[in-house]
This record gives C-alpha cells, structure tokens and sequence, in this order.
C-alpha cells in the first residue's frame, strides 16, 4: 500500500478508537479526504521533493506552500461537497501544531480541529514507517518514539496516549 492509503486507514481506525464523537459517515468521509492531504505537493519541483539532503530555508518555505496549494486545487475540484469541505481543511491544516509552530497558520491548540490533529498523527506516523530518499522506513517502536518525543512536532498529550495505546495493541 501507499503511503496515501496508509494514512487514510489508520486514520479511520484511530478515530474510530478515539470515540471522538463523530458519526460513523462522517469518520468515512474524513478518511476518505485524507487521501487529499498532500494533493499540492504534485506542484512542488521534484529537485526539492526528493532531494536526498536537509533542505534549505528557501526550499522548506516553498514544500510548506503545498498546504495552500493543495487547499485551492480542492476547493477549485469538482469532489462532493462534503468530501470536499473535509478535505480542503486536512489539506490546508494537517501540519499545524497544537503548540503554534506548525503551518501554514500557526494555529494553537483548540483552534485545530480534534480530526484534524488525528489525520495529522496518521500522517506522520505512515510517513516515518515509509522509506524516503532523505531517510530510512523506521520500526514502529522508533517512528512511535520519535512522536512521542516530539520530533514531528507538538500533538495533544491525549491523543498520543491513544495513538500509542491502539499502536501497541494494533499491527499497523
């Protein structure tokens, strides 16, 4: 599977574990729109998306843009509307964090939505588990660690108890 499909999967299961009050449809829809999350990276250059090193300030501002990016071509797409309305927010939101440092807004904890900070968990997670140039495909007890310790930046203390909980019980 992709890494695309990976995160839509664990992020229906993690929401269905998480029992964060959503209906069953619309976890559904939400998994179904995190397939969307990094639609904007196709206008990324490949020479910056698959450079083998740390990138520049330059090159990570122009990467960061593919949230923006991705957004507009959703909203601009001929998706359901619902699907759309939740994929445009995960495309537009899924690398903010709850302490301010994420972008593209900088949002600070509540102003990010609970759905939200899941598919971004299940973004992070499938990515660390996934070879890249840049990088090896970590075990699931490194790419869980790295999390938890914040190397993919701040998430709510209670969805990392949760995730690490249906991780430890789960083989994902």
């Amino acid at each position: 599977m992709s890494h695309i499909d990976d995160t839509s999967q664990l992020t229906r299961k993690l929401l269905l574990y998480m029992d964060l009050g959503l209906a069953n449809n619309e976890i559904q829809l939400i998994a179904e729109a995190a397939k969307y999350h990094d639609i904007g990276k196709i206008y990324i250059p490949d020479h910056i998306l698959y450079k083998p090193g740390e990138l520049t300030k330059e090159e990570y501002k122009i990467v960061q843009q593919h949230t923006v990016i991705g957004h507009d071509m959703i909203m601009n797409s001929n998706l359901n509307r619902e699907l759309k309305k939740y994929a445009a927010e995960i495309a537009l939101h899924h690398h903010e964090r709850i302490d301010g440092s994420g972008y593209p807004d900088n949002l600070l904890g509540k102003e990010i939505k609970d759905w939200i900070q899941v598919v971004a968990l299940a973004d992070v997670y499938t990515a660390l588990r996934s070879k890249r140039v840049y990088k090896p495909a970590y075990s699931k007890e490194k790419a869980v660690q790295i999390i938890l310790d914040g190397g993919c930046g701040e998430f709510p203390k209670e969805y990392l108890t949760k995730f690490q909980e249906y991780l430890t019980k789960r083989v994902f």
